[in-house]
């Protein structure tokens, strides 16, 4: 524990100094602190970093900072992978490696040249060099990531970065942003129960619904959420054509749910965060409280905490 918490000071120490120079920084562990990308997003820059020890980026130790006007290292995420020494040499060749990979895969037909590169993967035995091989195969479909250990051609990991399921996109009608900034007042905006009003139903936008899953036609299910009702699942529109909706329904909170979570993940994700709530969130939109009898709660009794 003592040696992460001095890697993390490490990297908020060093971090305005690693922005300004493209060269790597010593950590105190012996390797090195190296950034690869940057992201400037309201006023604040957002620096990504990998740690590198004898010359290969360790797998997994990316780190995220802030370098915000006139201060740096505000913001930290994820760290280092515990390679604090050099690993065995690698003696397997690119071709024996890539060959292994092929062979992992099962591959018989490729959509583009094969990527292979050196790395260190930390293990629970310790760090390891390995080659982290890319198969982009069209048989079976896939772009598969192949670790191999880089001195036995053992395969340590398989796993396919081709996303194929959440790629349909949908039209939606949503509130962006709230009405009342919308419009610019509270004038002629009033809740009535959730019913429709006129001036309501003019300040919806229409936005596109991205990354819905194409195994479920029709529903709100993507790769960011998946919302459903007390009725069920929202599926009644197999075109992914989810604009008719007004306030009064129930699901058009469904489909701001969808798109308002969908759109703050992919930003956290723009400005290099890959691990704050990565997965799908399922949300269930206008829930009912009953009471003993089953008889729905007076308003003022509802839990409207979810």
């Amino acid at each position: 524990m003592l040696r992460q918490v001095a890697f993390l000071v490490a990297v908020a120490a060093l971090a305005p100094a690693a922005a300004a120079e493209a060269r790597p920084a010593a950590l105190p562990d012996g390797g090195q602190l190296q950034r690869v990308s940057e992201h400037r997003s309201f006023g604040a820059q957002f620096i990504r970093y990998r740690q590198v020890v004898g010359g290969l980026p360790v797998l997994g130790s990316e780190t995220v900072t802030t370098d915000g006007r006139r201060r740096g290292g505000d913001l930290l995420i994820e760290g280092v992978r515990r390679a604090r020494r050099v690993p065995a040499r690698a003696t397997l060749s690119t071709p024996n490696a890539v060959r292994a990979a092929r062979r992992s895969v099962r591959t018989t037909a490729l959509r583009g040249p094969i990527v292979a590169s050196k790395a260190i993967l930390v293990t629970a035995a310790g760090p390891r060099a390995v080659w982290r091989v890319v198969v982009p195969s069209s048989q079976p479909l896939g772009s598969f990531e192949v670790l191999v250990d880089a001195r036995n051609a053992r395969i340590l990991r398989v796993r396919d970065l081709l996303r194929r399921a959440f790629t349909a996109s949908g039209q939606g009608s949503v509130f962006d942003t709230n009405p009342i900034v919308a419009q610019g007042s509270r004038t002629g905006l009033a809740d009535a129960g959730d019913a429709d009003s006129a001036a309501l139903t003019a300040l919806r936008e229409e936005v596109t619904l991205a990354r819905l899953d194409t195994t479920s036609p029709g529903c709100l299910e993507g790769r960011w959420a998946y919302v459903t009702l007390p009725s069920g699942e929202v599926c009644d529109n197999p075109d992914r054509d989810f604009r008719g909706f007004t306030r009064a329904d129930d699901e058009f909170e469904a489909v701001m749910a969808y798109f308002h979570l969908d759109r703050a993940q992919e930003y956290i994700r723009s400005l290099g965060f890959t691990n704050v709530r990565a997965d799908q969130q399922r949300v269930h939109a206008d829930e009912v409280f009953l009471d003993e009898d089953d008889d729905p709660l007076p308003p003022g009794e509802q839990d409207n905490s979810f």
